[in-house]
């Protein structure tokens, strides 16, 4: 599945939108919150709708942290949600989603949440998810590991390659990073050329 926009999506999405935007500027998260993951409900490629549904977590998060109690829950809820990727991708995504947002930024959460996006052939959703995490966590190598695969997946190339860039630069004497690094190189120049294989 590609990524739509909201002038492309059902018309039932855009009073979501509108009142998660509005509530989001009166700073009422949970309602924000509340909207834009109804939106989602709908059409769940919407990603400028999953944008904002993070910033609101996030700012949420930032605010007031989820309990401790809270992400243990949450730790547990992930174990169904192995088993809801196979029968159901897209609800296990909307229970990834409901679990990164008590933690935006739990690298766990975020897996899950990924795992669920591509159960559901939505690798932008899954690209997005760590793209965030990398904004608010630039050494992160394990996303950086991971966002580089679906860049490459994806057909990025150009992203693939300043991914393997960082990681070289984190890890200079990696024989494996400098050589996917290298791969990356070449598949650009390829890319830039136009010369496919």
């Amino acid at each position: 599945m590609a990524e739509i926009t909201l002038e492309n999506a059902p018309p039932n999405v855009r009073p979501y939108y509108d009142k998660g935007v509005a509530a989001l500027e009166r700073d009422n998260l949970d309602y924000a919150m509340d909207m834009f993951t109804a939106a989602l409900a709908i059409e769940p490629r919407l990603l400028q709708i999953r944008k904002l549904l993070r910033t609101a977590a996030l700012k949420k998060n930032r605010r007031s942290p989820a309990g401790k109690m809270e992400r243990l829950k949450a730790s547990g809820r992930l174990l169904h949600l192995a088993a809801l990727r196979k029968k159901d991708p897209l609800q296990a995504l909307a229970e990834a989603e409901a679990i990164l947002n008590l933690d935006p930024l739990n690298p766990k959460f975020a897996k899950a949440h990924c795992s669920a996006a591509r159960a559901a052939d939505l690798p932008e959703v899954a690209i997005q998810t760590l793209e965030f995490l990398k904004q608010n966590n630039a050494a992160d190598l394990a996303t950086l590991r991971e966002l580089a695969a679906l860049y490459q997946q994806a057909g990025q190339i150009a992203q693939e390659y300043q991914c393997h860039e960082k990681i070289v630069e984190q890890t200079p004497n990696d024989a494996r990073a400098l050589k996917q690094l290298k791969d990356a190189a070449a598949r650009l120049t390829m890319d830039k050329s136009d010369w496919k294989r």
